[in-house]
C-alpha cells in the first residue's frame, strides 16, 4: 500500500525519485522504437542516453521535459521536430545542473528554454532576474531551508529529496498577474520561484513546502489521476479569481493542508521568538481556512479515483486532527 500520509516522509520521497527515473527510462525505451535508425539517425543519441541511464546517469528536469516533447512529436507525426528533440538527448552534451539557474533575457540556459517550451503561455509571466537579486535570493533560499531543517527536519529532507533544480524568475513590473512560485509535472524536480516574494525564512519555508507538495502529488499520481473530472469543466476557486478545473482545486487543497501542518510545527517550536511563532500561527490558520474552503468544493464535485480518494481522505483526517489539537 503506498504511503499517502500528509506528514513528510524522506524515504517516500527518495522512492518516488527513483521510481520517476525508472519510469522515464522505461517510457523512453518504448518510445525509441518509434524512430528506427534507418529513418532517424538522430535516434542514436537517445540510445546513448538510455545506455547512460543504465550506467547511473541521473536525469534532470530537462530530460523529463524532453521526453514529453518527444512523445508529443511522435503523436503528432512531426518528423522534423522529432529529429531536433532526439538530437538533444546526446548524453555527451549533458551534465549535472546546478541547484540554482537564473532566468535571463535572452534565454541563456537549456533549462530555461525547456521550461519556456513546457509551460507554454504561462512562461510569459517569467522575466529576467539581475545578478544581485539572484545572489540574494539564493542566500535567502539557503536560510529558509536551514530554518525548515531546524523546525521540521523530516519535511526539510523530503523537500531536498524532491527539489533538484530551482529556476529563479521574476515578473514584469507592468504585469497584472503575478506568480510567487510554480512547478510542472513534465519537469520533474524543478521549481520556479520569484525573488520578489519570500523575504523571510518563514515565508521561504512555506513556499518550499507549497511547491514541493505539488511535486509530491505529481509523483504519487503517475499511474492514476487524482480525479476523473473533465478538465474542461471549471469550478469557482476560493484561492484564485479565475475558475479552475477540479485537478487544480484538489492540488490547492492538498497543498494548503501540508502548509498548515508545517506552520503548526513551526509555531510550536519554543526556541523561536514569540513574534515569529505568532506569524506562523496566523499563516497556519490561513492555510487551514484555505484547505477547508477548497476541500468543501472538492468533496462536493470531485469524481475521485481510488488513489485520489485515499490521498484526500488522509489530508482530511490530518486537518481534523490539527483542528482538534488547536482547540485543545
Amino acid at each position: 500500500m503506498p504511503n499517502f500520509d500528509v506528514e513528510p516522509s524522506p524515504r517516500r520521497a527518495q522512492l518516488l525519485e527513483a521510481r520517476m527515473r525508472q519510469q522515464l527510462r522505461d517510457s523512453l525505451e518504448i518510445l525509441v522504437d518509434c524512430f528506427p535508425l534507418a529513418d532517424f539517425p538522430e535516434a542514436a543519441a537517445l540510445a546513448r542516453f538510455l545506455a547512460g541511464l543504465d550506467q547511473g546517469h541521473i536525469p534532470t528536469a530537462i530530460d523529463f521535459g524532453r521526453y514529453y516533447k518527444l512523445a508529443s512529436n511522435a503523436l503528432n507525426a512531426d518528423a522534423v521536430a522529432a529529429r531536433q528533440t532526439l538530437t538533444g538527448f546526446a548524453p555527451e552534451a549533458a551534465g549535472p545542473l546546478p541547484l540554482f539557474t537564473c532566468w535571463s533575457d535572452p534565454p541563456a540556459s537549456a533549462l530555461q528554454i525547456m521550461a519556456t517550451d513546457r509551460f507554454g503561455p504561462v512562461a510569459q509571466l517569467f522575466h529576467a532576474v539581475d545578478a544581485p537579486n539572484f545572489e540574494r535570493f539564493c542566500h535567502r533560499f539557503a536560510e529558509g531551508m536551514h530554518f525548515l531543517e531546524g523546525c521540521w527536519p523530516e519535511m526539510a529532507c523530503e523537500v531536498s529529496a524532491l527539489v533538484k533544480h530551482v529556476l529563479v524568475a521574476t515578473g514584469a513590473p507592468s504585469a497584472t498577474e503575478h506568480f510567487d512560485g510554480g512547478s510542472h509535472y513534465q519537469l520533474w524536480g524543478l521549481l520556479i520561484l520569484n525573488p520578489a516574494f519570500h523575504h523571510t525564512p518563514l515565508a521561504m519555508a512555506e513556499v518550499l513546502v507549497h511547491e514541493a507538495s505539488h511535486m509530491l502529488l505529481f509523483g504519487l499520481t503517475t499511474d492514476e489521476p487524482m480525479v476523473l473530472n473533465d478538465d474542461g469543466v471549471l469550478y469557482k476557486s476560493p484561492l484564485r479569481q479565475d475558475p479552475r478545473p477540479m485537478d487544480g482545486l484538489y492540488h490547492a487543497a492538498y497543498v494548503s493542508a501540508r502548509m498548515a501542518l508545517t506552520m503548526h510545527k513551526i509555531a510550536a517550536n519554543r526556541s523561536l521568538k514569540p513574534e515569529l511563532c505568532r506569524d506562523a500561527r496566523r499563516m497556519r490558520d490561513d492555510d487551514l481556512a484555505n484547505f477547508e474552503s477548497g476541500a468543501a468544493i472538492v468533496r462536493q464535485h470531485a469524481k475521485f479515483s481510488p488513489t485520489g480518494h485515499s490521498i484526500f481522505a488522509r489530508a482530511e483526517e490530518a486537518m481534523a486532527a490539527l483542528k482538534a489539537e488547536i482547540a485543545a
